[in-house]
């Protein structure tokens, strides 16, 4: 991998979520909430698709897509990748068509209730976005930065321009029109990828040196133990409990609520922490294949733990201040009513990005024998949920989902420490945003109307705020070199030389 292949990968996923956040913009002032809320309902869909019929797909694509041309032949991976695709689709489609033949027999989906156009949009949307999120996963294990890159930024520069157009021209006013414009875009992604991906299985050497048969019983072991952590990560991940959401909220306040959400998501794949790890996840599982060192593990665990902790805190002090604000903002008035949750979907997206970065370290152990276990556990949260959201409304669906992650996260660090990886999650980090969390959470709004502060005080107070807790961290609790080390090789030069300057041995 070229030192520059990181600076490609995380502009190229900086420039896209740039891209997709000035979409989700112009979606949630241009729809009427009933209309936003269908859409919100098919991207819940398109999650669920991607998690539930996932079958251990993440973890397969890193593990055995990045081994072509080195112990899989090219070809024997080109068939794989033709496999995957071929049966997350098939699955995929069969999925949706029994579910509107079950709901419509059942009357939960009437004849006129949802409309052929969005029905079919939706369908076409989710399935091409599962073909997108696996094609995209399968560029970065190949090292294709580059092209991974091309493809994210250029379908959404592409679709926001397209819906910009049509909204200026008065064509836009339901959800399906969108749908058919985004399920075009991403196809034509998609098939970008899938070149380029041909491409570079081509100009790999027919019969690597190293090759061997792939191992299908350890290929069974690692789909199984990775689907079953895949369905618990889904029991009350932000697609699930929106569903839930969309039968016992209100039409406006399943509007607002599917908005913060899809904020705190978004600003969660802006975090340094999850930039890199989709970068780092294929050379780490690469490395502790071929040499056995697991010191890179344990710190580059460590490393993404505690910037997510940091950068996510400062978002928590800052959304508790000014959410109201923020929302209001982007909305151009609406939602504002949903803004206090906005603190405890980011508290949950802490806990949910660190258990994602443990299931990768134990998933190259071999320790996936924990991941069954915790499918349990986040059963049980899903169905206090569903319980106890009729009588509590949205406090119930802010709070069951961070405490699934956090028992599925403390079961996951005990079973990592049993194979000695121990020294990941920073203790005064964590606690001092547990602290602020109680502090000012649903406080900080009531303090702002209080003393009367307008929008732009208190956008200036969150913010404020917010960094006034990087500094004090930084300074209380700063970056080691033990930390970086694993990092360094694969940083362009000025960003090696900057890390260089600001951690401390």
């Amino acid at each position: 991998m070229a030192r520059s292949g990181i600076f490609v990968f995380l502009s190229g996923r900086l420039l896209s979520l740039v891209l997709l956040m000035a979409f989700q913009l112009v979606v949630v002032r241009l729809l009427a909430p009933v209309e936003y809320g269908r859409f919100a309902i098919v991207f819940a869909f398109a999650v669920l698709m991607q998690t539930v019929l996932s079958f251990g797909v993440p973890r397969l694509i890193p593990k055995y897509v990045g081994q072509a041309g080195w112990t899989l032949r090219p070809a024997t991976v080109g068939r794989l990748i033709a496999a995957i695709l071929a049966f997350r689709l098939l699955a995929s489609m069969l999925t949706m068509t029994a579910a509107l033949a079950i709901g419509a027999a059942w009357g939960w989906i009437g004849p006129g209730d949802l409309g052929m156009p969005y029905v079919a949009g939706a369908m076409a949307y989710i399935l091409v976005s599962v073909a997108q999120v696996d094609t995209d996963a399968m560029a970065l294990a190949l090292g294709l930065q580059q092209a991974s890159r091309s493809a994210l930024v250029g379908e959404a520069l592409v679709r926001l321009a397209l819906i910009s157009a049509a909204a200026a021209a008065g064509w836009i006013s339901t959800a399906s029109t969108l749908l058919w414009i985004g399920t075009a875009t991403a196809l034509a992604a998609v098939c970008l990828l899938l070149l380029r991906i041909r491409g570079a299985l081509r100009t790999m050497p027919p019969q690597p040196e190293q090759a061997r048969p792939l191992d299908r019983e350890e290929f069974r072991a690692i789909a199984a133990s990775g689907y079953a952590s895949a369905l618990a990560w889904f029991a009350s991940s932000p697609a699930t409990i929106r569903l839930v959401a969309s039968r016992t909220l209100s039409v406006a306040a399943f509007a607002g609520f599917s908005f913060i959400q899809t904020l705190a998501v978004s600003f969660q794949r802006y975090t340094p922490g999850m930039l890199v790890f989709p970068f780092v996840e294929p050379a780490v599982m690469r490395h502790f294949s071929r040499t056995g060192d697991q010191s890179r593990l344990e710190a580059t665990l460590a490393l993404v733990i505690k910037i997510d902790l940091i950068v996510i805190g400062a978002a928590i002090v800052g959304t508790a201040i000014a959410g109201e604000s923020i929302v209001g903002l982007m909305t151009g008035g609406r939602y504002v009513a949903a803004a206090y949750g906005l603190p405890w979907l980011l508290a949950y997206l802490i806990t949910t990005s660190t258990y994602r970065a443990f299931e990768i370290v134990a998933v190259a152990l071999n320790a996936t024998a924990v991941l069954g276990k915790t499918l349990v556990l986040s059963l049980l949260w899903i169905g206090a949920a569903i319980l106890l959201t009729p009588r509590y409304g949205l406090i119930a669906l802010l709070a069951c989902p961070v405490g699934d992650s956090v028992s599925r996260l403390a079961v996951m660090h005990w079973a990592l420490g049993r194979v000695g990886i121990r020294r990941t999650v920073d203790l005064p980090v964590t606690a001092s945003i547990a602290l602020l969390m109680l502090l000012l959470a649903g406080g900080g709004a009531v303090l702002i109307r209080a003393v009367g502060i307008g929008a732009p005080g208190a956008l200036a107070l969150g913010s404020a705020g917010g960094t006034v807790f990087l500094l004090l961290i930084a300074l209380g609790r700063p970056l080691r070199m033990g930390e970086v080390a694993p990092m360094l090789p694969a940083l362009p030069g000025f960003a090696s030389r900057l890390l260089r300057l600001i951690v401390r041995d």
